[in-house]
């Protein structure tokens, strides 16, 4: 008896072990960034593999913003009326961002456009960080 007990804690400790392996895989989740913990935003540099996503994040970050918008022109291509950021990635920045906030209201405008009648008060590669008054 005290064998198929082992044996059965065995075999599941097994499936969980490869079901943990999956999960990983499909989310795209490497195991050695999980001894790396202790370093900062070690998720966010080697993780996010889209450049735009990263240089919103970093912009805010590095502008220590309380709150930020994201201008209508990154989200949207009026010519093709289609998404440019897809959902996916809009949930990237704002989780990448925290303890940013997303507002509606701010007076932050993050923008790939170099156009918008704003005061431009930063930039990192293609986007923008202007301050709306």
């Amino acid at each position: 008896m005290k064998i198929l007990k082992f044996r059965f804690i065995i075999f599941i400790s097994i499936i969980i072990l490869v079901q943990i392996t999956l999960i990983s895989h499909r989310n795209s989740f490497s195991f050695h960034y999980l001894f790396k913990f202790y370093q900062n935003e070690i998720g966010i540099k080697n993780g996010i593999k889209n450049k735009k996503i990263l240089d919103i994040i970093s912009l805010i970050k590095k502008n220590n913003l309380s709150e930020f918008r994201i201008s209508n022109e990154l989200l949207t291509d009026n010519v093709h009326k289609q998404s440019k950021i897809h959902q996916k990635i809009f949930q990237r920045v704002i989780e990448g961002s925290y303890p940013s906030k997303y507002s509606k209201d701010s007076k932050f405008v993050i923008s790939d456009t170099n156009n918008l009648n704003c005061k431009k008060k930063d930039q990192l590669n293609q986007i923008y960080l202007y301050e709306c008054i």
